[in-house]
């Protein structure tokens, strides 16, 4: 079971718990219920677009490190917690394009595979040629 809870410092922070606390009913008084997480895609505009769920908690499976290692590792609450605080909770998701043009997560093992956000570094033309 995942729960959420917040540093000092008010950052969200996803722990995993192994076994049931003795006192359970205190415990869920002081940290709360278990969470899952979802992969929901906001949209352009989070004000005025409905977020869609693109993939549920079952299929989340794969973390894809980047490109230091070629081997994906099981999803877990650190890269949660480093997607959370270091990238504002958003992350790439592997997808794929169909004929129609709609894109759907890659399945892998019956498991989708996540990437930390990759910032693409703007240029400006004018700078390029000082």
């Amino acid at each position: 079971m995942m729960f959420l809870t917040f540093t000092g410092e008010n950052e969200p922070f996803v722990f995993r718990l192994e076994r049931t606390p003795v006192d359970e009913e205190q415990f869920i008084k002081d940290v709360g219920y278990p969470v899952e997480p979802y992969i929901v895609d906001i949209g352009e505009n989070p004000d005025v677009d409905v977020e869609k769920v693109i993939v549920e908690p079952d299929e989340i499976g794969w973390m894809d490190e980047g490109e230091f290692t070629d081997e994906l590792v099981s999803f877990d609450c650190p890269h949660i917690n480093r997607i959370l605080s270091g990238y504002g909770g958003e992350l790439e998701l592997e997808m794929e394009e169909d004929e129609e043009g709609n894109c759907t997560p890659v399945i892998f093992e019956s498991l989708v595979t996540v990437r930390y956000l990759e910032f693409e570094e703007e240029t400006n033309e004018e700078e390029e040629f000082l």
